[in-house]
């Protein structure tokens, strides 16, 4: 298969997605492919990806999702959704902008 800007292959599975999020999708839910979105980089076992989670992305290993992520530190961590700031000694009184 060829890539284009009409579609993205995925030579493994034989499949072709018409953009690059679809075929992003695709390599996080297939059981097939041991992905790291956050780096854009694919593992040779699941183990592997997992190794490379707990050193490079401890902090958002749980969550799938961008906004699954800021959902728990803003109801856990006292996080600003406006500005990012991210502190567990924040209150919501105490955050100023």
């Amino acid at each position: 298969m060829e890539d284009s800007n009409s579609h993205q292959a995925c030579d493994d599975c034989n499949l072709d997605f018409g953009s690059y999020d679809a075929l992003s999708q695709h390599y996080i839910q297939s059981p097939n492919h041991h992905y790291c979105k956050e780096c854009d980089r694919h593992f040779k076992s699941e183990e592997s990806r997992r190794q490379h989670m707990d050193d490079k992305h401890w902090h958002c290993r749980k969550f799938d999702y961008e906004n699954e992520l800021w959902d728990h530190l803003v109801e856990d961590h006292n996080a600003c959704r406006d500005c990012h700031e991210v502190s567990c000694f924040f209150t919501p009184s105490t955050v100023r902008h």
